[in-house]
């Protein structure tokens, strides 16, 4: 099997900060999502598991013969930041900047070209718009895979862990909806018809699954 990747701490220890005594294996892959809203390779999270296991970052016990339960180090700073929701802020504002440099200035002309001054900054909100529905479909997509059996190795069912788990990523799938639909109202408010049936229709490319 290939050597996986690092993932960095401050991801990965909120979330074995927060799982607590619950920091199984699999509890642990549940629950760390990468930058772009899917779940890290299973031989990432074993290869980061070991690696800050052997620099002394990480500790473990075994809970019995198959499951082993991690936590931080005693020389490790316990107050990491939620890696998730710092990242969905992350695009929050930069859409929301992004989408206020737009507010009130032409994008289209009458016979439909692009307003040559104002293009560049629309395919920047463009971009950013379609970075963070790709984002928001990948948290849909790992809400929806996520291992319902609890630990696996163990057969074991943790509700709450799960619980835990449904409730931290709906607020942000939450948050981004809201976000996205917010930013492209507020883009096409006070254009006229025509304008605002051409935005439409590039905002349609990218946001069709919210019908925005």
């Amino acid at each position: 099997m290939a050597r996986g990747k690092l993932i960095p701490k401050e991801n990965l220890f909120h979330v074995i900060e927060r799982l607590g005594d619950k920091a199984t294996w699999q509890n642990i892959y549940d629950n760390t999502i990468g930058e772009n809203g899917k779940r890290y390779a299973s031989n990432d999270i074993g290869y980061s598991l070991e690696y800050y296991l052997e620099n002394n970052m990480l500790q473990e016990k075994q809970m019995n013969k198959k499951t082993r339960v991690f936590s931080l180090g005693k020389s490790v700073d316990d107050t990491y930041d939620d890696f998730l929701k710092n990242v969905s802020n992350q695009k929050k504002t930069k859409l929301e900047q992004l989408v206020e440099v737009l507010d009130h200035k032409q994008i289209f002309t009458k016979d439909g070209g692009f307003v040559v001054k104002n293009h560049e900054d629309f395919t920047k909100f463009m971009m950013a718009l379609e970075d963070i529905c790709q984002f928001y479909t990948n948290l849909l997509h790992t809400r929806e895979n996520a291992d319902l059996d609890g630990d696996s190795m163990t057969g074991l069912s943790d509700n709450a862990t799960h619980d835990i788990f449904n409730s931290n990523i709906t607020y942000i799938i939450k948050l981004m909806k809201k976000t996205i639909e917010e930013c492209c109202v507020k883009l096409k408010y006070g254009k006229e018809q025509e304008e605002r049936i051409k935005i439409n229709g590039m905002l349609d490319n990218v946001t069709w699954f919210l019908k925005v």
